[in-house]
């Protein structure tokens, strides 16, 4: 599950990659080329879904062998806060605020398909720019899908101080 997240995350930065040139290109006329980059937007916001769901199932079942999961929550933890946990750090943050705008682009891009036809494009580029750059942090700079080896029994950042 946890590679799958990876290769989602690795797909979703191509695909907003793909969405903002797409809508550049779009603002020449080409309406193919506007329908296709809201339709990338679409693929965006489903790929980050998968990505969180698989971050909060690790969470849930106290996956340590997750850095993001080791260093946020324990075996002990009670279940909701360990399905809280995600927002606690860089790299769930980021993956969070990354989700929000690819869902609110969406709803957006889907509420307006048939208006606004003029500044779409450039909307899209924007929002699939900022995409671009949330799921480059995470790929470059904050994974939320590194792990752990050896993995240890409790959480790291949780360990009594002795």
């Amino acid at each position: 599950m946890i590679t799958l997240g990876a290769g989602c995350l690795i797909l979703a930065f191509a695909v907003a990659i793909y969405a903002a040139l797409a809508a550049l290109a779009g603002t020449r006329g080409d309406r193919r080329f506007i329908d296709s980059s809201r339709r990338a937007v679409y693929a965006f916001a489903a790929l980050l879904t998968v990505c969180v769901v698989i971050i909060e199932a690790a969470f849930a079942r106290t996956d340590l062998s997750l850095q993001v999961v080791a260093d946020h929550s324990s075996t002990t933890t009670p279940a909701f806060y360990r399905l809280t946990a995600m927002w606690s750090s860089q790299e769930g943050s980021l993956l969070l605020w990354a989700w929000v705008l690819a869902l609110t682009a969406s709803a957006v891009l889907f509420a307006t398909r048939k208006k606004h036809r003029e500044i779409a494009p450039w909307a899209t580029a924007i929002l699939m720019g900022l995409g671009a750059f949330f799921t480059g942090l995470m790929l470059f700079a904050a994974s939320p899908f590194a792990r752990l080896s050896p993995v240890p029994l409790e959480g790291v950042g949780l360990e009594p101080l002795l």
